[in-house]
């Protein structure tokens, strides 16, 4: 008989005769059902504990490790022994086995330094602005680079900040191949629900891939999040055969060139910037975001908090249509629109950097006083 219980959101899998696999503190791969916001019961089993299997781990492919009948992973590359996994699997068929949605592993090891310049960076605020905390999250192949300029003037301004660098992302695009939305997505949260835990008003402020996290997270935790800023979100699917053809790309080319995936090399208008974003896309990956993107879009049609949606109107890499949805699903609420009309995709490090600044500092002030809604904006 497999026992499931939920404690925190988290899902510990246990047999009761065997102790094949246990979920318990000692284990990197604590399920978290909150990842997905799915709700018992679902589709299928995980668990997994390294201190509880006496099994010798075995290198399998990463998809593997996806398995709904609970093998559990140390990193994304490696996987419990076979053995556990059929025991795993026929007593996941249980009648008595309550079953939820399949979560990705823990966070894979990077092999890969931290480039210079790519490293998390944060900054305690002062005065009345230090109330509210700016959660700075960048794009997809990016890293801090493209947000620490953007966190440090608005550090000046009294607001505390903390810029992430997202899981894989930031060293080398051979560390990003085993990282998936989820992966970033609970790593986003994490650093959210520690700021909200410590008492602060929390922004949202994401660039590309950042802002669709940023919103995503703020429609999941509503009630700890005083605001999103989005700036050239991607929340629209992706045109073309070869966006159609992902999956099976992927099998076939683990990797392509960023401009093959659509994203444009250092998409700035601003002579001299550099963003340092991989030269290489992991197609599993970039696959990853797209299959996330209609949930998403529900998700947007659903908040309540203040949104200031900003966007570039020439951007190479996510086209203005995206935020224009985002408008449109958030039509009547408490939204503002920014159309930056002197930058391109990475707008954090361009001509409309002041422009951001000020109307991010207007936004967040906003949260000190939230009984003051937000007038939609052109």
């Amino acid at each position: 008989m497999v026992f499931v219980s939920v404690e925190e959101d988290v899902v510990h899998v246990s047999f009761n005769e065997s102790r094949a696999v246990v979920a318990g503190d000692a284990s990197p791969a604590l399920c978290k059902r909150r990842s997905y916001g799915t709700t018992l019961p679902q589709t299928q089993v995980y668990g997994g504990a390294r201190a509880s299997l006496k099994a010798t781990p075995t290198c399998l492919a990463a998809s593997t490790c996806v398995a709904g009948y609970a093998p559990c992973c140390e990193t994304w590359t490696q996987c419990y022994a076979p053995t556990v996994t059929r025991r795993a699997r026929s007593a996941a068929f249980s009648p008595h086995a309550v079953r939820v949605r399949r979560i990705p592993c823990a966070m894979s090891t990077e092999r890969f330094p931290v480039m210079p310049g790519a490293e998390a960076w944060s900054a305690s605020g002062h005065g009345e602005r230090a109330q509210v905390s700016l959660l700075l999250v960048h794009g997809f192949t990016g890293n801090p680079c493209s947000m620490r300029p953007l966190g440090e003037a608005l550090a000046r301004r009294g607001f505390g900040v903390e810029v992430i660098r997202l899981p894989g992302h930031g060293n080398d695009w051979r560390d990003m191949r085993s990282t998936r939305y989820a992966d970033w997505r609970a790593h986003a949260e994490k650093a959210l629900l520690t700021l909200a835990g410590g008492g602060a008003r929390v922004v949202l402020v994401g660039l590309s891939m950042g802002a669709t996290l940023a919103l995503d997270l703020g429609s999941a935790h509503s009630d700890r999040v005083a605001g999103i800023v989005s700036i050239n979100a991607a929340v629209l699917n992706r045109e073309g055969v070869a966006a159609k053809l992902g999956p099976l790309l992927a099998k076939i080319l683990p990797v392509v060139p960023a401009q093959a995936a659509g994203i444009a090399k250092n998409d700035i208008a601003k002579p001299g910037q550099v963003e340092n974003a991989y030269p290489w896309v992991p197609l599993a990956a970039g696959n990853s975001l797209l299959d996330e993107l209609p949930r998403v879009r529900r998700a947007i049609a659903e908040l309540r908090i203040p949104v200031l949606v900003a966007y570039s109107v020439e951007d190479h890499s996510v086209p203005p249509d995206n935020s224009r949805a985002i408008l449109k699903l958030l039509a009547g609420r408490d939204v503002s629109e920014l159309p930056l009309k002197r930058s391109y995709h990475v707008a954090t490090l361009d001509y409309d950097f002041e422009l951001l600044v000020d109307r991010i500092t207007e936004f967040a002030d906003r949260a000190l006083q939230p009984q003051v809604p937000l007038a939609r904006q052109r």
